[in-house]
């Protein structure tokens, strides 16, 4: 059963910018659009030369602004911090955006798993050519408790993700901020590193930036992208090695990008072996078989840009 949202936490969106008064707009617009109500958009100005400070005023009362003199990233993270009043903080780069549900599925995970005190998600590059990437790459949602391990001084490298991937419960952010101000960049990874040496987590996975799009576009490269709720069905019902037939996407296969080697035919697939044979396993053990020792294969060559026609993609 998918988890109920509580509408009782309070959320704020700590949007950091200096001088991206070009995508700014963009930014606060997707805060102010959560489908998730109970939520504040604190917007921290550290100290722009362009025109960021005059498209924040455009949003009057809509937005907590602060502004401040030029200090970096960590002194951006510290104004947010103590100017917003949520449970939980969301942080947004200024030049980034939100998906609508975002702030939604944060409160969701927090409210299936009340021991944690940060929830991190990987975020989807939109390239100019509208390619779209999600970095890091977080093949399941994965509960994480280093608190052990830091305690030994073994703190895992985190995964990832960027600023806007990051979101912490005030009760977390209250043990890690103010940081030193000396940080002028790379404070996210301050915050990673702290929050997971202090609490339990959750690194999420799914993609609800494309449920939209699901089943009738190709909006992965190689993954498949599901709901969140069709996502959590799907995890908990299927076993490994369980084939997955991807339909209604008019955009075929691609070799390397999500269809590779092992989607060939086996006859076909021997054809290409460096080794000239291959093993076979029988009831009698193993033996090496050359590959034209083999049935010929028959079937068309796969073309680049089509998988083979008795195939299945598989993720």
């Amino acid at each position: 059963m998918e988890p109920t949202v509580r509408c009782d936490m309070k959320v704020s969106i700590v949007i950091n910018n200096y001088n991206y008064g070009r995508f700014l707009g963009a930014a606060i617009d997707s805060a102010l659009a959560q489908s998730y109500a109970h939520t504040e958009v604190v917007v921290v100005d550290d100290g722009s030369t362009d025109d960021s400070r005059e498209v924040i005023a455009g949003y009057g009362e809509r937005i907590r602004s602060v502004m401040k003199t030029n200090g970096g990233q960590a002194s951006a993270f510290n104004a947010g911090f103590a100017a917003s009043e949520g449970d939980v903080i969301c942080m947004l780069d200024s030049d980034d955006f939100f998906y609508p549900n975002k702030v939604e599925q944060v409160v969701k995970a927090i409210t299936a798993y009340p021991e944690v005190r940060w929830v991190f998600h990987p975020i989807c590059r939109i390239f100019q050519d509208g390619r779209t990437a999600s970095t890091p790459p977080i093949p399941e949602t994965i509960s994480v408790d280093h608190r052990k391990s830091a305690l030994r001084g073994k703190l895992p490298g985190p995964p990832g993700p960027v600023t806007s991937g990051l979101a912490m419960s005030r009760q977390l952010l209250d043990s890690i901020l103010p940081m030193a101000e000396s940080i002028r960049i790379t404070a996210d990874n301050y915050l990673i590193f702290l929050a997971e040496a202090l609490s339990p987590g959750i690194y999420l996975h799914d993609a609800p930036w494309s449920v939209g799009s699901q089943g009738s576009t190709n909006v992965s490269h190689g993954c498949v992208n599901m709901a969140p709720a069709d996502a959590a069905l799907y995890y908990n019902m299927e076993l490994t090695g369980d084939p997955v037939t991807i339909l209604g996407s008019s955009r075929a296969g691609e070799w390397g990008n999500g269809w590779t080697d092992w989607f060939l035919p086996w006859p076909k697939y021997l054809q290409g072996s460096a080794i000239n044979q291959a093993v076979e396993a029988g009831p009698d053990g193993s033996a090496f078989v050359s590959p034209q020792a083999q049935p010929p294969y028959t079937g068309a060559a796969a073309p680049i840009g089509g998988p083979p026609s008795n195939s299945a993609n598989a993720a």
